[in-house]
């Protein structure tokens, strides 16, 4: 054998060698770095599942908390007693800051609020009472919802019970109004 074909087998020899030894190393580490890959993205995916239930546990806790600031917040706007005079001044100065200044206050009978009536959810320490006031005055029509909006500022929970608005016969600008209003407040048990 001349050292020509003697060099061109051990050159076949070593590729082949280095083939085999490649394939027979490198297969089985491809297959296992492929298993790694398929279990971290799995992985990968778990976890993007728990952050989103984590981001609705924490947006869930934040409506938790912003409920829990508004239940505190109605409950300081239902006094422990009736505070009438506080009420109905807090009712002048809206009427006043509207442009009303001819109006019409009736107070009406307080009563209390059948607990039996209400969900067990609402059953509050002491009973709550509720103070209808009867207001009547002549405005327009924005002067009404000027009041209106006033008295959504009021530190007081009220709700308007009745709204009657008829217009003036005489002037076509002017409004009848009639409003009924039910103030809140908290009495001991």
């Amino acid at each position: 054998m001349n050292a020509r074909k003697l060099n061109a087998t051990f050159i076949a020899i070593i590729v082949v060698v280095s083939g085999a030894f490649g394939s027979l190393m490198m297969v089985p580490g491809l297959r296992e770095l492929e298993k790694r890959r398929e279990a971290i993205g799995a992985e990968l995916n778990e976890t993007k599942q728990i952050q989103a239930v984590v981001a609705d546990m924490s947006s869930l806790y934040a409506e938790i908390l912003r409920v829990r600031g508004r239940d505190l917040t109605l409950w300081e706007q239902v006094p422990a007693e009736p505070r009438f005079s506080e009420f109905l001044n807090g009712l002048s100065r809206c009427l006043s800051a509207g442009g009303i200044t001819k109006y019409d206050v009736q107070p009406q009978l307080a009563r209390e609020i059948d607990a039996t009536k209400l969900p067990e959810s609402l059953n509050l320490i002491g009973q709550i009472a509720v103070q209808p006031v009867e207001l009547k005055f002549d405005a327009e029509f924005k002067q009404v919802f000027e009041l209106l909006a006033e008295m959504e500022r009021l530190n007081r929970l009220i709700h308007v019970d009745r709204l009657q608005m008829t217009c003036d016969d005489k002037n076509a600008e002017t409004l009848h109004v009639e409003l009924v209003l039910q103030a809140y407040y908290r009495r001991p048990a």
